[in-house]
Formats: C-alpha cells, sequence, structure tokens
C-alpha cells in the first residue's frame, strides 16, 4: 500500500464545489480553470499556467479515496483526510461505483502570477498520484524544519510515462514537483472539509472570480517574492 493509501499500479479505476486548477496529464499541463459569465450563462474558460504555477499547497490536509470524473459533469467525491500520524488514519471506504478509481485532492493558494485566489486540485490519473505521493514524501521529511509553515511549490517538469504496447500504447505525464520554499498559511487558506458524499451529478454553474489570463510560453518561472501569496 502506497504513501496515499492505496497501491497507485493497482487501484481502480453534493460537494461545496471551488475554484479548480486541473492537470492534465496527457498533455504535462497546469490549468487554471476560470467560470465566465458570457450573458447567456457560464461557461468554463482555462487558462494553461505550467510555465508560471506557484501555490502554497495544505499538504496537511491532503484527502484520498475514490474521485470519479463523468464526462460533462461535477465530480464525485468519497474522501477522508491523510493523517499526519499513518497510525491515527482513517480506513478509505469501498469503492462507491464502477466510474470510480483512486484519487487525491488537496488545497492551495495560488501566487499572485497565477490568480492569487484559493483553489483546489484532483485527479485519479496514475502519472498525477505518483506526482503527488513523491512531493507528499518530500513534505513528511522536511515538515519537522519548517514548524507552522506549509510548502511554496512549483513543478519543475512533466516526465513521459509511457504504457501498454503497439496500437494500445499511450503518454501521460508525470509532474515532478518541487518544494522551493516554505511560507505562513495564508489567512484565506484554511483548512476543508471533506466534500460530501454524493453520485456523480450535473455540471455545477458556479465557479471562480474571473482574473487575467496570463501568457505561458516563453515566460521563466518567477523568483520567490515575500508577497506572492499576500
Amino acid at each position: 500500500m502506497g504513501i496515499l493509501g492505496f497501491d497507485i499500479k493497482t487501484g481502480s479505476g453534493g460537494a461545496d464545489f471551488m475554484p479548480i486548477v486541473k492537470y492534465n496529464a496527457k498533455a504535462g499541463r497546469i490549468f487554471r480553470v476560470d467560470r465566465v459569465n458570457t450573458g447567456n450563462g457560464f461557461v468554463s474558460e482555462d487558462a494553461d499556467i505550467t510555465q508560471i504555477f506557484k501555490a502554497v499547497m495544505d499538504l496537511e490536509n491532503l484527502q484520498t479515496g475514490w474521485i470519479a470524473f463523468p464526462p460533462g459533469g461535477a465530480p464525485s467525491f468519497t474522501l477522508v483526510p491523510l493523517a499526519l500520524d499513518a497510525s491515527k488514519q482513517v480506513p478509505v471506504p469501498a469503492k462507491p461505483s464502477d466510474i470510480h478509481k483512486n484519487g487525491c485532492r488537496v488545497v492551495m493558494k495560488l501566487s499572485k502570477a497565477c490568480g492569487g485566489d484559493v483553489r483546489e486540485m484532483a485527479g485519479s490519473a496514475n502519472s498525477f498520484l505518483t506526482g503527488i505521493e513523491e512531493l507528499y514524501a518530500e513534505f513528511l521529511r522536511e515538515r519537522g524544519k519548517y514548524a507552522g509553515q506549509l510548502p511554496v511549490v512549483v513543478m519543475a517538469t512533466a516526465m513521459p510515462v509511457k504504457s501498454g504496447s503497439g496500437a494500445m500504447s499511450s503518454t501521460n505525464f508525470q509532474p515532478k514537483w518541487r518544494i522551493e520554499g516554505w511560507a505562513p498559511r495564508p489567512v484565506d487558506l484554511v483548512p476543508q472539509a471533506v466534500p460530501a458524499v454524493t453520485p456523480p451529478q450535473a455540471a455545477p454553474s458556479t465557479g471562480a472570480t474571473v482574473v487575467p489570463p496570463n501568457v505561458m510560453k516563453g515566460v521563466p518561472a518567477p523568483q520567490m517574492a515575500d508577497d506572492d501569496f499576500g
């Protein structure tokens, strides 16, 4: 069993909706997903923030369990908090449906360059989970040196991982996260309750406050600044 509470390689495949950051494992890219009012309803717009991604991640309150991402619908979560003390870990409930897969959810505060708000990121792709597991292991090793602080995380690169063979082969990209520094918990990054267990449902019409999109290509990763998360 892995550090997230399940075996990534063998895991099978009415929440309060928070604005999201999405990791696309097939492209190795990070997107800020904004909900935009067109006058005829809300639509989702993706802003690629891969090259400038930086966030304070609340790894103290990482959640793991089961997630379903039905096409065109809202995700369905069955999660438990991942205890920092493994002896106090609450067991993950039974798999709620055939479409649920092992997954995890983390809440973060983006840097000002990325939008500056609090968002969640969740995923069930093996490559995504492996990246989070490696990041969480580093967090556990280092957290004792930085009492009362949370890690400031960037994505150093995305490593291609091939699976299958022949016509069935495919390539996903594993995020290689890096802890760039540590920072006090931002006042608006409050620990989040585990989402209520709900069946897959229609996509919500609520979402993030729109922030200006960033131009990604050719933009170097920003240097650490004291007010990045203020």
